[in-house]
């Protein structure tokens, strides 16, 4: 996973909320994933958690930011839900098509059926 992409997630994400944000300080080419040091670490009312301004959850930072690699992360993970609207009543999936992202719409599409 890009570091990059997940510093920017965590720099806008609910989900990191509770976590240091010193692990933006990674080099952008560490091989170390990120994600998968601070999942163990969260549970699902982090990750679903709406907050900002617009209500988004980590899933919909991935999707206004177009990464999908965080995203895949985030589902196979298993807690984050889908169905979770931002506070104007657009999903994940939604803010992905507006964004014109069809790769992250149609992986969060795949896998809300």
């Amino acid at each position: 996973m890009h570091c990059h992409h997940v510093c920017r997630v965590v720099a806008r994400s609910p989900l990191f909320a509770p976590l240091p944000r010193f692990s933006c300080a990674l080099s952008h080419s560490s091989e170390v994933d990120l994600l998968d040091l601070l999942l163990p670490h969260l549970d699902a009312s982090h990750i679903n958690e709406r907050v900002g301004e617009e209500g988004f959850t980590a899933l919909h930072v991935c999707a206004d930011m177009g990464a999908l690699r965080t995203a895949r992360r985030l589902l196979i993970d298993g807690r984050a839900d889908l169905s979770v609207p931002d506070k104007k009543g657009r999903t994940a999936c939604a803010i992905a098509e507006a964004q014109g992202n069809s790769a992250l719409a149609n992986c969060l599409q795949s896998t809300e059926h």
